[in-house]
């Protein structure tokens, strides 16, 4: 079959899918516990944050309208334990077309992956001060393994005159637990479509982390965050790059409402010493070492518009630098570029029920033969508050540093979202 006749099959396929679900009542567990919709937290649905998200989140998400069970814990202090009374329980399901112009040659274009994705999650309030976000996601083989997770203790505080809220942080990926969605985790497009950031904090160059931090919110306009990450324990073995030691991550932003919009201005970064998996192979997980620096900037500015309308643009400069190391353990010539990562992104989210996007993009180094830049159209539709449907053209105009044919691999991905 032609690849334009499987793209529209898919799409019969997937809106079939849509229609037969469309009754679904059941809302994401964190919609249970606050007691509004998901548009509350969202710019337009998943994963892009409002204000009342960004500060549930900051807040451990611990905010909650439902029931709980209360208990007196001392009489001097009058100290309350307060537990939820529903599980916080959600899943996911995600159903994908995927046709590249060119495929390589040998495999399956216009592959349809039902699901793409399977994800549990316990997430929600623990008690009055913890609160939960974790993710378990099936593989391709029909293994199940955590992904996205974020447990949080928040509290608040005065210093000097000034409001401050802080809290510590378990997570398994530097970016995890950002308030925005200017940085990789929780960035544009929000599933699918092409990933050119070569970044240690997308866990491109060691896998799977694990990190403990502290963070605070100064006067509801300072952030700050720092942490330390390693290599999960499943990752810290040989045959895998594994991180040496601890890697510090960074992140300092400003927020402030300015001129009818709201805009964030940010900074964040990671340094980690790393041991290559060519070397971890022949030495354990001892060796030589290999060193990544990357630092970033990046802002988001958002807009009301009118009606139920509103304009969200994000953007994202980073620069690595990266001592490589050899098969043998040495630093040789070459081994040692410096990785540039930009991205400009901005959607429109139409009353809750649309949201087009539009980004470009530009990954280079100055010493390995990658070089390209592209951009992206996406539109999403929300058929209900748990039910979503997106389309995402990624387009190159150059490819490893070649204009020629870099469009051979432009791509075409459908998707539908389901979360109950």
């Amino acid at each position: 079959m032609k690849p334009m006749k499987m793209l529209s099959a898919g799409l019969v396929i997937l809106t079939a899918s849509v229609i037969g679900v469309q009754n679904a009542n059941a809302l994401p567990t964190f919609a249970r516990q606050t007691g509004v919709s998901c548009d509350v937290c969202h710019n337009g649905n998943f994963a892009a944050l409002t204000p009342f998200g960004r500060n549930f989140k900051l807040h451990g998400y611990t905010m909650s309208t439902a029931k709980t069970l209360e208990k007196k814990i001392t009489e001097a202090t009058n100290e309350k334990l307060s537990l939820p009374t529903l599980p916080g329980i959600s899943g996911m399901m995600q159903i994908s077309l995927t046709n590249t112009k060119k495929g390589s040659s040998g495999t399956q274009n216009s592959q349809l992956q039902t699901p793409e994705q399977l994800s549990l999650f316990l997430a929600g309030r623990l008690n009055n001060t913890m609160g939960i976000f974790s993710q378990f996601t099936m593989d391709d083989t029909g293994a199940w393994g955590l992904d996205n997770t974020d447990v949080r203790y928040a509290d608040s505080t005065k210093l000097s005159d000034k409001n401050l809220d802080y809290g510590f942080t378990l997570d398994n990926s530097p970016t995890v637990g950002d308030l925005w969605n200017s940085t990789p985790t929780w960035g544009y497009p929000y599933q699918g479509g092409t990933s050119d950031t070569p970044s240690i904090l997308d866990g491109d160059a060691t896998g799977g982390k694990v990190g403990v931090g502290t963070y605070g919110m100064l006067d509801n306009q300072f952030y700050g965050k720092v942490a330390l990450y390693r290599s999960e324990a499943d990752q810290a073995q040989a045959g895998n790059t594994v991180i040496s030691s601890a890697a510090p991550y960074w992140r300092l932003a400003w927020q402030q409402n300015v001129g009818g919009g709201y805009l964030m201005l940010g900074t964040y970064g990671m340094y980690a010493k790393v041991i290559p998996d060519s070397v971890a192979t022949s030495t354990g997980i001892g060796g030589p070492e290999g060193k990544y620096l990357t630092t970033a900037l990046d802002f988001q500015y958002e807009r009301p518009l009118a009606g139920e309308n509103s304009l969200v643009a994000h953007g994202s400069y980073s620069r690595e630098k990266r001592t490589d190391l050899a098969d043998d353990g040495s630093i040789s010539t070459g081994n040692s570029p410096t990785y540039k990562y930009s991205k400009l992104d901005m959607e429109l989210n139409m009353a809750g029920r649309y949201r087009p996007g539009v980004s470009i993009f530009n990954t280079n180094t100055d010493t390995d033969n990658v070089d390209n830049t592209g951009y992206q159209l996406s539109m999403e539709y929300f058929l209900s508050e748990n039910v979503q449907f997106q389309a995402t053209y990624s387009g190159y105009t150059k490819k490893d540093g070649a204009t020629k044919n870099a469009s051979d691999n432009n791509q075409v991905y459908l998707l539908m979202w389901l979360m109950l």
